[in-house]
């Protein structure tokens, strides 16, 4: 799963995936300058396959909590 983000200036861009239980799933920080994309490889952080459901992915840009966006994901196969 593949989700791009715009940034206005260079940035640490935190993501975390949450099961429905807002159980922590995986997660990764990076750093983009400009446009980059956040890959999540639909693996728990232990290299296992998810099951099929819904799932919360937070998307955080900087320290600031106000950039704090959450999605919700439906993974089906």
């Amino acid at each position: 799963m593949k989700v791009q983000v715009g940034l206005s200036h260079p940035s640490t861009v935190k993501w975390t995936v949450y099961s429905l239980a807002f159980r922590k799933i995986r997660g990764n920080e990076t750093s983009m300058d400009g446009t980059g994309t956040i890959e999540w490889d639909l693996q728990d952080k232990d290299g296992n396959l998810v099951s099929n459901g819904l799932y919360y992915l937070r998307v955080q840009v900087g320290d600031d909590k106000t950039t704090d966006k959450i999605f919700k994901v439906l993974i089906l196969r």
